[in-house]
C-alpha cells in the first residue's frame, strides 16, 4: 500500500510539473534534456526540481543523499517503475483512484492543520509577555497540593502538582479552582479535568523546573488548545445534514 502511493504520488507530481513546464515554456531545447527513459524525455528542471524535493524531505540518513549521480539513477528507476505501472493501466483501476483519493483527502487536511499549527504556534511565541506569564503561572504550581476530578474517575483526586503526569500538567496550571477543561489523550482518548483546589506550597520543587522545556511544554499544549478551538468554530459555521438512516 505506502510504495504503492508513492508511486502514484511520484506520478502525479512528475505529470503536473511536465504538463506546466511545457505549457510555460514549449518543446524543451535538446540540450535541456536531462533524462531519457523509454523515449520518455525529462528536462534538468523536472529532474531538478524532483531530486531537491525528494531528498530534501529524506535528509542525510537516505543512501543517494549527496550523491547526484545515485539519485538520477533513483528518479530513472521510479520512472520505469511509473511506466510499468501505467502499461498495466493500474493507475485506471476504481480501487487505486479510491486509495489515491482518500491520500490526497488525508494529505490536504494534514497539511491544512500543520499550516494553522504553525500559525498559532508564531502567534503564541509573538506575544512574550503573556507567554512568560504562563510560564511564571506553571512554576508557581510546583510544591502545591492541587485536588481536581477526571470525568472518568468517581472521586476527586490530591495530588501535589510536581507528581502530576504531564499530559495534564498544562491544563491544570492553566485552570483556576471551579474550571474543566477537555484533556486529549493517547489514542485520541478526551477525559475532562476539573479543578477543584490549589493549596498552599508544602515544599519547594527538586529539581528546579527548565523555563525552556516548560516553554516548549506550554506552547505545544496552548497550540493545541488554539487549533481544537479553531476546528470546532469551523464546525459550529459549517451546514451538516445526516440522512435519516443516521
Amino acid at each position: 500500500m505506502k510504495q504503492l502511493l508513492i508511486i502514484v504520488f511520484l506520478f502525479l507530481a512528475v505529470t503536473v510539473g511536465t504538463t506546466s513546464y511545457f505549457l510555460l515554456s514549449g518543446e524543451p531545447k535538446r540540450e535541456d534534456i536531462a533524462l531519457l527513459v523509454n523515449d520518455r524525455e525529462f528536462t534538468s528542471d523536472e529532474v531538478n526540481s524532483y531530486l531537491s524535493g525528494r531528498f530534501a524531505e529524506t535528509g542525510a540518513s537516505d543512501q543517494h543523499h549527496g550523491d547526484r549521480g545515485l539519485m538520477l539513477k533513483a528518479f530513472a528507476e521510479e520512472r520505469v517503475l511509473i511506466q510499468e505501472a501505467q502499461r498495466l493501466q493500474i493507475d485506471q483501476q476504481p480501487d487505486f483512484r479510491d486509495k489515491i483519493q482518500r491520500y490526497y483527502e488525508y494529505s490536504l487536511i494534514s497539511a491544512l492543520r500543520n499550516r494553522q499549527e504553525e500559525l498559532f504556534r508564531a502567534e503564541i511565541e509573538a506575544d512574550t509577555s503573556t507567554l512568560e506569564r504562563s510560564i511564571d503561572r506553571f512554576i508557581d504550581r510546583y510544591g502545591r497540593p492541587l485536588t481536581f476530578r477526571l470525568s472518568t474517575e468517581a472521586e476527586p483526586a490530591t495530588l501535589l502538582f510536581d507528581l502530576v503526569p504531564n499530559s495534564y500538567k498544562p491544563v491544570l496550571a492553566d485552570l483556576e479552582p471551579g474550571q474543566s477543561r477537555p484533556v486529549i489523550l493517547t489514542g485520541n482518548t478526551i477525559s475532562e479535568v476539573t479543578l477543584l483546589e490549589v493549596g498552599d506550597k508544602t515544599a519547594s520543587p527538586a529539581p528546579t523546573p527548565d523555563r525552556d522545556k516548560i516553554r516548549q511544554l506550554l506552547l505545544d499544549y496552548h497550540t493545541g488548545v488554539r487549533l481544537s478551538l479553531w476546528i470546532k468554530n469551523l464546525l459550529d459555521n459549517a451546514s451538516i445534514t445526516y440522512g435519516k438512516e443516521h
